[in-house]
């Protein structure tokens, strides 16, 4: 029988201390906030002096045993653990020599003044790892293995990158893209916070996307439509995410969830499911009923015409800050075998391909990663408390279980003991114990959204396990039904069409996807629906 969970709460933790700007760094605050043991595994090496191969191996064991407690977080409650680590990579880099004749990429020259004089933009060449890099490394991490299991079987670049999409779409629930900050302001995601949070913007999806292909070795970028008034020439639409394979870029729209089905691309698979093939960018625009076939009616028309291609499209390229560090690229040249993982990016390289196509009018860095160092520098303190009230969940209890349990979930630890499923498990207290304790009513729903959080992602678990019964009942019983607004009431109704969908009980499927609720998701929801009511012969009205 699994422990119950404690209702301890830290005193430090309370949401008293909720606006102690102090408490949270602009980066990194949960991976720097998270309890207070202390990993063995991130001890000092000795520290006598050595020369020649002794020192070399010094140097060495710091960068290992760094990497070895990153990979590890979920044994492990603490901030501590991570700042330590970014302390031995510090004393490891600072004994490498500078990479011969580096330079930034060219392609940073491009970027507006006000975002090229940002800090971080000129500390791109030094040997120097700071206490913030430690959230850019765990995101790697996290990104690294949940691409190595969530992109399935195939070893074609399409096919795997339509996995990681599904995964996406499926886990990360689709937010309004609107004001829900502080002074009217929407605090942007990094990827990191999007993966753990589970919900995001259409753009925050499309990002992750982007940086779980290219875990995989997997060319991604951002496609936009330049201004359709002829405004300044820094104004793009961004539009979808664009798969670069065999000199064709294949389309997948985060806001649609759905890749943009090519000619004759909507069928089942050989289990029965729903199945989209991808249409190139040369299809669509060759084809303007591509497009067209993404309308659901004259007064709902895809936010697309093919007619704004004609011009071409412009790619944007997701070069985010730290994959530009000289530091990060040195650390990627050490790693092999299980360590490996991709820190760093080309964008140049990549622009060249991108203009090999036709259809690509332009090639330029994505503004959108330095925007967003750019307003959580202006932000602030207000940008620090969003942060550390939406990371509350993970954080109550003497063992954070939540926490643990995302962890071990993003990288697809759902056997064994202790697992994803177990953590969860110890997230979830009795109504009667929570009314039993002796907790603050603040205090109180941040536990009850935490066990909401490890109900709904219990339920996605049980989905990738083929148990759709106990999926059903952990999304509709224990998420829908005991929350009346439910943090998840958008990704349950979703998921629980995917599960009735992958167990043929395809009306049950096209009620969930036609759900009458306000919902950014909805078109694509609908959409679906239409398709599969046709494929599956179903005679109710699409």
């Amino acid at each position: 029988m699994n422990p119950r969970p404690s209702l301890c709460f830290r005193e430090e933790d309370r949401p008293a201390c909720c606006a102690s700007v102090g408490f949270v760094v602009l980066v990194g605050t949960l991976l720097l906030s998270l309890g207070c043991k202390r990993s063995p595994d991130v001890s000092d090496p000795p520290t006598q002096q050595r020369d020649g191969r002794a020192r070399t191996q010094v140097s060495d064991e710091l960068l290992h045993h760094a990497i070895d407690a990153l990979y590890r977080q979920e044994e492990f409650d603490s901030g501590e653990m991570i700042q330590r680590t970014m302390d031995r990579l510090d004393q490891w880099v600072r004994e490498q020599q500078p990479i011969p004749g580096w330079k930034p990429d060219p392609m940073i020259a491009t970027l507006p003044d006000s975002l090229r004089e940002l800090p971080v933009v000129a500390d791109l060449g030094k040997l120097e790892f700071r206490r913030s890099d430690g959230a850019y490394f765990q995101e790697a991490v996290w990104l690294r293995d949940l691409s190595n299991w969530a992109r399935g079987e195939d070893v074609e670049d399409v096919a795997r990158a339509t996995s990681l999409f599904d995964w996406t779409v499926r886990n990360v629930q689709l937010e309004w893209d609107r004001a829900a900050g502080p002074a009217g302001t929407r605090i942007m995601q990094m990827p990191w916070e999007t993966l753990l949070l589970g919900h995001g913007t259409a753009m925050e999806r499309a990002w992750a996307f982007i940086l779980l292909a290219r875990q995989q070795g997997i060319d991604a970028v951002l496609l936009g439509l330049p201004a359709s008034d002829g405004s300044a020439d820094e104004a793009v639409q961004p539009w979808l995410v664009g798969v670069l394979s065999e000199e064709e870029f294949h389309l997948f729209d985060p806001e649609l969830g759905l890749p943009i089905p090519g000619p004759d691309g909507i069928g089942l698979d050989d289990d029965g499911r729903f199945l989209v093939k991808p249409a190139t960018l040369s299809q669509v625009i060759a084809d303007a009923s591509l497009l067209q076939h993404l309308d659901l009616d004259e007064g709902h028309p895809y936010r697309v015409e093919a007619k704004q291609l004609e011009g071409g499209v412009v790619a944007l390229l997701e070069a985010s800050p730290p994959y530009l560090q000289q530091r990060m690229q040195m650390v990627e040249a050490r790693l092999t075998g299980e360590e490996k993982m991709v820190l760093t990016a080309d964008p140049s390289s990549q622009a060249e391909r991108c203009r090999q196509s036709e259809h690509i009018a332009e090639a330029r860095l994505w503004t959108h990663p330095y925007e967003l160092v750019q307003q959580r520098t202006q932000l602030g303190p207000q940008a620090a408390r969003w942060q550390l009230l939406s990371l509350m969940p993970f954080r109550v209890g003497q063992s954070p279980s939540l926490w643990k349990g995302r962890i071990s979930h993003l990288k697809g630890n759902f056997a064994g003991e202790p697992n994803a499923t177990v953590y969860y498990q110890l997230a979830r207290p009795s109504d009667r114990e929570l009314s039993a304790a002796d907790i603050p009513r603040e205090l109180a729903e941040v536990y009850q959204q935490a066990k909401q959080s490890a109900s709904y992602w219990l339920g996605l678990i049980a989905y990738e396990q083929g148990n759709y019964r106990s999926a059903v009942d952990y999304l509709s019983n224990r998420t829908l039904e005991a929350a009346e607004n439910s943090a998840w009431t958008r990704g349950s109704h979703y998921n629980l069409g995917r599960i009735y969908e992958a167990d043929h009980q395809y009306d049950k499927a096209l009620a969930e996807y036609r759900t009458k609720s306000p919902s950014p998701d909805r078109h694509g929801n609908l959409l679906r629906a239409r398709w599969l009511e046709r494929l599956t012969a179903n005679p109710k009205d699409g």
